[in-house]
């Protein structure tokens, strides 16, 4: 899907790109013989180009509309202004060069920082997901537990892991989440075999590790 994605991407960049270069062509005679001309083809093509190859590169990232909209932005200045020069001012080559180029910058600088945005945006949510994972897992775990022994002595403090895990922040991994499972599950093989007071040291070892947990993603300031 993504090659296909890619493939009408190039057509329609290369199929804009020949329309453009026809365009000139059949309403301009000798075009190379006046540098406005050629010139404003020319930043039309690297517009064209630049456009194309960001829609390659982020059109399904989080902030792919925001890239795709400055280049449309960028090619319609661009377009007006080669109308601009070569009609009405086709002797300020330099000014017209210049211009053309800052924005080009400008352009550049911009995509920097959507995609410094985009690289923050897409970390955060990778982040998220495998937080939300293994806390999901942890979960799950401890309601099997506790739908297993809910008539149990141990019912309250179960509930009381489960809810605690319900409630984790997900943000992100902070290191104990292996810890968490792996807890839950040594309890339920404890609750299986062992006496009272080992399953209670083990279920406060879990709460105490789920509480950390808590302490460690407030104190690093995610929510």
């Amino acid at each position: 899907m993504k090659n296909n994605r890619g493939v009408i991407t190039l057509i329609c960049g290369g199929i804009i790109i020949g329309v453009t270069i026809i365009f000139y062509l059949l309403t301009f005679d000798h075009i190379f013989t006046l540098p406005m001309r050629w010139l404003s083809l020319l930043f039309l093509l690297v517009v064209e180009v630049m456009g194309t190859v960001k829609v390659l590169k982020f059109g399904e990232s989080i902030l792919g509309a925001a890239h795709i909209t400055l280049s449309a932005i960028h090619l319609a200045v661009v377009l007006i202004l080669s109308i601009l020069f070569v009609n009405i001012g086709p002797v300020f080559i330099k000014q017209y060069i210049l211009i053309n180029l800052l924005m080009i910058a400008i352009v550049a600088i911009i995509d920097v920082w959507l995609l410094y945005f985009d690289t923050r945006a897409k970390k955060s949510n990778q982040d998220y997901m495998d937080s939300s994972l293994s806390i999901k897992k942890s979960l799950h775990k401890a309601q099997e537990i506790m739908v297993k022994y809910e008539n149990s002595e141990y019912a309250s403090e179960l509930n009381r892991l489960m809810e605690g895990l319900e409630y984790s922040n997900r943000s992100r991994l902070n290191g104990t989440e292996d810890e968490i499972l792996s807890g839950l599950e040594e309890l339920m093989t404890l609750l299986e075999s062992s006496e009272e007071a080992i399953i209670k040291q083990k279920i406060n070892e879990v709460q105490n590790l789920i509480e950390l947990r808590s302490r460690q993603m407030k104190k690093s300031g995610s929510f």
